[in-house]
C-alpha cells in the first residue's frame, strides 16, 4: 500500500483490527501464555515481541526452537505446557 503511495498512518489504521498489539488491553489481568518459534517465518520474532511488551503484565512465553510449521513438532511439549499452565491458574 505505502508503496503505491498511500499513507503509513493510513496502512497503520487499515491494519489495526488485525493487529495483535491492538487487542493487548483486552488481556489485563489475566494469564497469559503465549508459545512462540524462535525460527518462525511467519510471525516475524518483533511482533511477538511487540505483543508481549504490549501486555500490561508480562506474559509467561514459551519459545520453542522452530519454524513457524515445523512447531508442530513439539505439540506434546505445548500441549503438556498449556495443560499445567491451565492448573495453575
Amino acid at each position: 500500500m505505502t508503496a503505491r503511495g498511500g499513507a503509513r498512518a493510513s496502512l497503520e489504521l487499515a491494519l489495526a483490527e488485525i493487529e495483535p498489539t491492538s487487542y493487548a488491553k483486552q488481556l489485563i489481568d489475566r494469564p497469559i501464555l503465549m508459545v512462540a518459534a524462535t525460527k518462525d517465518e511467519i510471525v516475524p520474532l518483533a511482533s511477538t515481541k511487540a505483543l508481549y511488551d504490549a501486555t500490561d503484565r508480562k506474559p509467561e512465553l514459551l519459545w520453542l526452537d522452530a519454524g513457524h510449521i515445523t512447531a508442530a513438532l513439539h505439540i506434546v511439549k505445548i500441549v503438556n505446557r498449556l495443560a499445567e499452565f491451565h492448573t495453575e491458574k
